[in-house]
Parts: structure tokens; sequence; C-alpha cells
């Protein structure tokens, strides 16, 4: 019996000589059986997942490490001056859409407040592991405000992070604030917040109503010539326009000649 360069014959060697053909020792598997070849890769596969958990915990350290510089002192989170702080750092408005975005993506559980973890998992989903690196993806972020769908998304997550208690409704007082943060740069949004903040307001602004507004602002004219009372908008629109016609929160300029 002919023997391979492991003193016996080997799996491959007695398939070569099954089958007749020629079995070259120089090109040997260095396995002599399929159980030593399994054994092999998963040792590797073990030291593989072993290498990724240690980066893993060396990335979650180290952004450990910058919560702890931002956070308070008695809470283990970052409350509205320490986000104040943060923003601060980043050189953004720590009440702007950015910071909304950026809350957005570490899914932050009650507003004004961000949690060691959530902190820490927001990092890792932006793929970030500095400030530095943080304030150079501010650019994408202000890409995905510009993004409709992913916009919506945002608005709506917004809208279900304000609402405690099972509730369905938040107080109109609290989406006037929404409104100047997360549509700032709409023509009225600074009229339509007044209209909130108002004695005509509905006091309360429930999901339908809150997402309505984004295509109220993105489709009704300036000066609502093309507004249409019958179609299905929520009564709180009409309303709206109907303020704005008779002088309500607005200078004379923004509505169309004649009225």
């Amino acid at each position: 019996m002919a023997y391979g360069k492991h003193g016996k014959r080997s799996r491959t060697e007695s398939l070569a000589a099954v089958y007749g053909y020629v079995y070259d020792d120089e090109y040997a598997s260095p396995y002599e059986t399929d159980q030593d070849y399994k054994a092999d890769a998963a040792d590797a596969a073990d030291l593989n997942k072993l290498s990724k958990r240690t980066r893993a915990e060396e990335n979650t350290d180290l952004l450990g490490a910058i919560f702890n510089s931002f956070r308070g002192v008695e809470n283990d989170l970052l409350g509205p001056d320490e986000i104040s702080v943060l923003a601060a750092a980043l050189e953004i408005d720590p009440n702007g859409p950015v910071m909304m975005v950026i809350a957005w993506h570490m899914n932050i559980s009650q507003l004004g407040c961000i949690s060691r973890r959530e902190f820490i998992h927001g990092m890792q989903e932006l793929n970030v592991n500095s400030l530095e690196q943080l304030q150079e993806r501010l650019p994408h972020l202000k890409q995905e405000l510009a993004d409709p769908v992913l916009y919506r998304r945002i608005h709506r997550w917004i809208f279900k992070l304000t609402t405690q208690d099972q509730q369905k409704v938040i107080d109109s007082e609290i989406a006037a604030e929404l409104v100047r943060v997360m549509i700032g740069d709409w023509r009225h949004s600074q009229r339509f917040a007044a209209f909130l903040e108002s004695k005509e307001s509905p006091k309360v602004v429930n999901l339908d109503q809150w997402m309505m507004l984004l295509t109220f602002s993105d489709s009704v004219a300036d000066d609502f010539s093309n507004y249409d009372p019958d179609a299905a908008w929520p009564v709180m629109m009409d309303s709206f326009v109907q303020w704005c016609k008779s002088g309500g929160g607005s200078p004379p300029e923004l509505m169309s000649e004649g009225e």
C-alpha cells in the first residue's frame, strides 16, 4: 500500500486509487480527514468571531468615553444642557433639524434626552468613532432631510416620540415648536406655529393632521391660490387658510393681490 506524506493513505489518495487518476503528493491537502479540516475551519471561525467581538467592545468603550465627556454629573444621560454642549461642539443648532436627525439615528425614547445606550447605538449606526467623524457626516444628514420619503419617516417618528402614555395627539403648543424646528424653511412655518398657539387653533394635533401638514407645505402656493377647501384637507388646514386670509399673524405682502 502506498502512503502519503502524512504516513498513511489520505482520503484524497484513496479516491485517486479508486478512480485511477495520478495523485501528486506535492499538492496534497494537509488534512488527513474531513473532520480535521472542519475542526480547523471551526477554530478559524471562532477566532474571527472573537476578533470582531473584541473590536466591537473597543468601539463601545471609545464611544462610551465620548459620551462621558458630555454627560451630566448626576444622571447617566445627556439632558437639554448637555445636548446643547454637544451641538456646540458639532457647530450645529441644538434645536435645529440636523440635531433632530441625529436623535432619530440614535432612536431616542424621550425628547430632549439621550441615554448612553442610545448615543452608542446612533454613533455605530452612523459608522463614526469620534466627534470629528460625526461632523464630517453632517452634510449627509442634511441630505437625508432633502429625501421626501425619509423626511416623512422622521416627521412621523417625531410625532410618536412626542406623544406620551399611549396618547394619539400632541398639544398644539408643542406642535408649534416642532413646526419651527422641522419645517422652518417653509414660508408659512412661523405663521402656522403662531396659528397653533392662537385661539382659532384646535387644542391638540393628531397624526393625520401632522402628516398632512407636510403635504400642505409642499403643494399649496404661498398665497393659497391653489388651495381647494373642498378637497380632503383636515379642518385644521381650512381654519389656518381662513385665519391667514383674515390677516392672522401675517404681513400683507404674503397675501395674494386683491385679498
